[in-house]
């Protein structure tokens, strides 16, 4: 229970928050043309969460055109995405993405393209586990690999639209990659292959496969939005099923980052932190009285402090040094739509009231 004084810095803060997303939501204007082409939409899918991010960040007229610009453009008929648009990291499996502009097209009551978006994702849903395939070529080097973040993304989108087909075999898996890690809490292992096991990436393996899927939390610069991306699907999954050891899973997977390294908040070169936001709007969407409200809290002024003054996010420097445009455009999606779940969560708490805050 907040005193007065904790509810009125409460108030104050989402009512500074609110003005850091509408910055976003006319930045993410500026870079979208007249007809819905975001800034560099017909190279890359770095646009695939601006409708998604829109609906939530209170622009639903722009991400409405953006989700019909693609629907025209980047997409085709059996809702995958064209031939030549460039994924996040060459040679992945397009589910992360898809799975994302599902989330969007259900949002805009475009139901029959989410069902023909999740339709697609399903082919890269291993039969034997439920998980989604790291990789789009499945007899490569990782061809029977899945890994946690596409996973817990399409889990999302089919919580969304209803598909318990999808969601139920997500949860398992997830449950089961769980139960099965060897290193915790200091290190996440985040694959698990065909038979079911998991995978142990060893820290000198290939650069990038380490940095994606194994995540040590006593050290700066990992992939530290695992676990939050992970809560976010396991709270929800807890919401409609009422399942309450789900919630138990997604509150655990959120203790990884609260009781991990501070330089996951502190270190000015990285954003990776960014999908405990998400997990943490979740808990207090679910759980108004929960204990996590400070964490919460601390996130919002996260999101605050680390937005440009032109109301843009830049991904991480360490990864990306000078970001193009398209960098940013996806980057101010993820954070607009994770700083408006925040807001959501804390305004609808019972901490406080914001009636005049929008």
């Amino acid at each position: 229970m907040t005193t007065n004084s904790e509810s009125a810095l409460i108030h104050t803060l989402l009512a500074d928050a609110v003005q850091s997303q509408r910055r976003a939501v006319d930045w993410i204007t500026q870079h979208v043309s007249d007809s819905g082409e975001p800034e560099g939409g017909t190279d890359s899918v770095s646009w695939f969460r601006v409708p998604w991010a829109l609906s939530v960040g209170g622009a639903p007229v722009l991400g409405a055109r953006v989700l019909g610009w693609a629907k025209r453009t980047a997409l085709t008929p059996e809702g995958g995405f064209r031939s030549g648009l460039q994924l996040g990291f060459p040679g992945m499996s397009p589910v992360y993405e898809l799975a994302g502009l599902a989330i969007g097209a259900w949002r805009y009551d475009d139901y029959g393209l989410a069902q023909r978006i999740l339709d697609t994702c399903t082919q890269y849903q291993s039969p034997q586990t439920g998980g989604v395939y790291d990789q789009a070529v499945r007899d490569g080097e990782y061809g029977t690999e899945q890994d946690l973040l596409k996973t817990a993304q399409l889990g999302m989108a089919a919580l969304v639209t209803g598909r318990r087909d999808i969601a139920d075999q997500i949860y398992v898996w997830m449950s089961e990659l769980w139960q099965g890690q060897r290193a915790f809490p200091r290190v996440l292992q985040a694959i698990r292959n065909d038979e079911g096991r998991i995978v142990e990436i060893a820290p000198n393996e290939e650069r990038t496969r380490v940095f994606l899927n194994r995540v040590d939390f006593s050290q700066p610069r990992q992939a530290f939005y695992l676990p939050g991306i992970a809560a976010a699907f396991a709270l929800n999954y807890a919401s409609t099923t009422g399942r309450n050891e789900a919630t138990t899973l997604g509150q655990q997977f959120l203790a990884l980052n609260r009781d991990g390294t501070e330089a996951q908040f502190d270190d000015i070169n990285s954003v990776q932190i960014c999908k405990y936001g998400w997990g943490l709007a979740c808990e207090v969407r679910y759980n108004p009285a929960t204990q996590w409200l400070p964490e919460a809290v601390r996130m919002v002024r996260w999101f605050m402090q680390r937005q440009a003054t032109d109301g843009s996010w830049s991904p991480s420097t360490f990864l990306r040094q000078e970001p193009s445009i398209s960098d940013k455009l996806s980057k101010t999606a993820e954070h607009l739509m994770e700083l408006s779940q925040l807001i959501d969560a804390l305004s609808g708490s019972g901490q406080t009231v914001f009636s005049d805050v929008r």
